[in-house]
């Protein structure tokens, strides 16, 4: 596992992998402690994190369904696991930044 890697990073890769693999990931990583404690962090933690807005949020502020969603959902995920996000509020300026971001995108396309 990256040292450097960001905690959603980490997240995003983990996502992909099967619960057993992982559990049998950190039993042959004895030792390695960093990459063990992510394991750890991601099956009792990480992988249970979602952002408090959904689709149909994003729907009510008037963006359009597309492949912004994921992206902004993506985002505000990967915003809570990296500790970047402490509160609703925050994650709600954040969303509307991320708003003003997509609807300039789709402006200029």
């Amino acid at each position: 596992m990256a040292e450097n890697a960001k905690a959603s990073e980490l997240t995003a890769r983990m996502d992909e992998c099967r619960e057993a693999a992982l559990t049998a990931t950190w039993l042959v990583l004895q030792g390695e402690t960093q990459a063990q404690d992510a394991i750890d962090r991601y099956l009792s933690a990480w992988r249970f994190v979602e952002p408090k807005t959904d689709g149909e949020t994003l729907r009510t502020l008037g963006l359009p369904p597309g492949p912004g969603y994921r992206r902004i959902l993506g985002a505000l995920r990967a915003a809570w696991i990296d500790d970047e996000l402490h509160s609703e509020a925050e994650e709600k300026a954040l969303l509307q930044k991320m708003i003003e971001k997509e609807a300039s995108h789709g402006r200029s396309a």
